[in-house]
């Protein structure tokens, strides 16, 4: 899995917004990202403005050292979680 967001090793919003189509009309959707980077591309308005979606909550956002790299500085990632609602197809 790689994080969400822009660079070469990131995967798009995009890509994201797409992978919801199959998932079930009221879905709970995880992902992770650079807690370093930008603010996260990914909002309730992002998901409001796809797919028929009529409810977008962020359940949960959590810090954490997801590892060290070589020369031993902390990589700091932020799970998210959010429920997403939307008109069955």
């Amino acid at each position: 899995m790689a994080p969400v967001g822009v660079g070469p090793q990131h995967i798009p919003p995009a890509a994201l917004i797409t992978a919801m189509r199959r998932l079930a009309p009221d879905a709970v959707i995880a992902y992770m990202r650079d807690a370093t980077a930008q603010p996260d591309l990914v909002t309730e308005q992002t998901w409001l403005g796809e797919l028929g979606v009529t409810r977008a909550q962020e359940l949960t956002r959590r810090r954490y050292r997801h590892r060290y790299t070589v020369n031993r500085r902390a990589m700091l990632m932020e799970g998210v979680v959010w429920r997403v609602s939307r008109r069955a197809e």
